[in-house]
Parts: C-alpha cells; sequence; structure tokens
C-alpha cells in the first residue's frame, strides 16, 4: 500500500465474511506497532475503532519500506459477553 492511501485510513473494523447472517462485531481495542526502515519499532495501544491521536500520529509517519502491524485487535460480537482476539493485520507501505 502507498503511503498516501495509507494516511487515508482513521479506523479499523471487523468484518464476518461467510457468514450465515449480517452479524456487526465492533472493535474494542487494538495495538498498533510501525516498524520502520531506519528506526526501532514504535507502538500504541488504541481504545475503540477510531484511531486515536497517538495511532493517528504513527500512521502518519508512514514512509516507504515501513511495516505496520495491526496486532491483539479485539472485538465484541453478537452473543459475545467479553470481547475476543480476531485476526492480525499487517500493511507493507512500498
Amino acid at each position: 500500500m502507498s503511503p498516501a492511501h495509507f494516511k487515508l485510513f482513521n479506523r479499523v473494523d471487523a468484518v464476518m465474511k461467510d457468514f450465515d447472517f449480517n452479524a456487526k462485531c465492533y472493535i474494542t481495542q487494538f495495538e498498533l506497532i510501525r516498524v520502520g526502515k531506519r528506526s526501532d519499532p514504535a507502538w500504541v495501544t488504541n481504545h475503540g475503532a477510531s484511531f486515536s491521536t497517538e495511532t493517528r500520529r504513527l500512521v502518519q509517519m508512514a514512509a516507504f519500506g515501513d511495516i505496520y502491524y495491526f496486532d491483539d485487535i479485539r472485538a465484541r460480537c453478537p452473543g459475545d459477553f467479553a470481547s475476543r482476539t480476531v485476526n492480525s493485520i499487517v500493511v507493507k507501505i512500498q
């Protein structure tokens, strides 16, 4: 993904593919880790689906060769009593 395209994102959403009915899950938190091409990793824990100020700051730093890990994504789905961990997302900036 290009840096300009990545910088347009402002939230993480959960989509349930090939599910029997239309169920909406809500992101409760996630961790964003930025591994810059020539810098130490930086990370932030984000509460909710929308990017916090700190998360937005890391996203705006996107440059060619960076890798972003959206990890420990927690979502609450219908019928859940507590949030559950869902698949991670890896984005390579190129």
